[in-house]
């Protein structure tokens, strides 16, 4: 049996990348390839027999898919209305792909663009399933060994270090981590621990940090997973006697629960305890006490994802190569951290935890 020919084997004979091999086969108008350049992936694609699967043609403006993992967490509508509304500002219409953790879903939306319905799809985390080369696809997420399209990475493990590196600037010592799995649907929430814990190593810090995380994973069906996690993994870690002064929840919605169950045990946040999460969220400033979290910056990261993309799209020839970014995270300190424990006395010494 003779091995199919993909659009892979034409790119390499006319010397071109495979994203200009499916605009050229696939007669898309608005991209600026040469002459030259389109009549040697035709002659390519004739000798090697190859046929492109024709996409139906679409009438203009531009259309973007913007994908999703679910919409039960809050961070991605939080995010999808800052792309929104800066792809509405350029004239782009967008269509939202909700996949519900699904690598079926992904694959239904994926094949939207051969159809014609998006002329490209920008993911907001690392797709289960294997996107074909020549799509004008870009992903924003932790970047991933083998991801062989445009990707903005965020950097996941540099929050983890400087929340951490915040409280003990503070006088923490003893620190708790709670999390949703650790090892389901995104890396993000391991390497911020990562960080975390890389941060208490290179200050010295000896004693271990206490890790509790979540054991099922319900966050795409259940808008209050995330809350209810952080609540009863606080609840769990208030019972086991454990001395940490400083709770680093993995979002700001684990934090909430977290913060709740503070409450009804009596416990107060920041003398007692301090909190913190990531996403830097709306949520964060409506919780008592405000929440210190860790900015991703995704106003930044879409309106840099638009760019690329949109480039990519009008001038398939300017980069052969995978676009690999990185963007660094912001701390935005608020009052469940803001209380220095560096002159406050343990509770061996004192019998509680009190000013001096």
């Amino acid at each position: 049996m003779s091995k199919k020919v993909t659009s892979t084997d034409v790119a390499r004979l006319a010397g071109v990348s495979q994203t200009t091999v499916s605009f050229v086969l696939s007669g898309k108008e608005s991209a600026s390839i040469s002459a030259e350049t389109k009549a040697r992936v035709l002659k390519a694609a004739a000798e090697l027999g190859y046929k492109h699967p024709q996409r139906q043609k679409r009438k203009t403006p531009l259309t973007l898919g913007l994908m999703v993992p679910t919409l039960s967490n809050l961070y991605y509508p939080f995010l999808l209305q800052k792309m929104e509304l800066e792809a509405r500002a350029r004239g782009i219409h967008v269509i939202i792909m909700d996949v519900q953790r699904s690598a079926e879903s992904e694959a239904f939306y994926f094949d939207f663009i051969r159809r014609g319905i998006v002329d490209g799809i920008i993911v907001l985390f690392t797709p289960q399933t294997k996107i074909p080369p020549e799509n004008p696809v870009l992903v924003i997420s932790e970047y991933e060994e083998g991801l062989l399209t445009d990707t903005i990475s965020l950097n996941s493990y540099r929050a983890g270090y400087i929340l951490a590196e915040h409280l003990v600037q503070q006088g923490h010592r003893d620190f708790a981590y709670i999390s949703t799995p650790l090892q389901n649907t995104t890396n993000a929430r391991k390497y911020r621990l990562d960080g975390v814990r890389d941060c208490l190593r290179d200050a010295g810090i000896a004693s271990p940090i206490t890790v509790l995380m979540g054991t099922g994973e319900s966050e795409h069906l259940d808008s209050s997973y995330e809350y209810d996690c952080g609540y009863a993994l606080t609840n769990k870690l208030l019972s086991s006697g454990c001395t940490a002064t400083a709770i680093i929840a993995v979002n700001d919605t684990t934090a909430a629960g977290c913060l709740a169950a503070l409450r009804q045990a009596g416990k107060r946040v920041p003398e007692d305890i301090a909190v913190a999460g990531f996403d830097n969220l709306l949520l964060g400033r409506i919780l008592q006490p405000e929440l210190t979290s860790v900015d991703q910056m995704a106003g930044h990261a879409g309106c840099l994802a638009l760019d690329i993309l949109l480039r990519r799209l009008q001038d398939p020839d300017a980069g052969e190569l995978a676009v690999q970014m990185q963007y660094q995270p912001h701390l935005i300190v608020r009052q469940s951290t803001m209380y220095s424990r560096s002159a406050i006395k343990t509770t061996s010494e004192t019998g509680g935890l009190h000013k001096p």
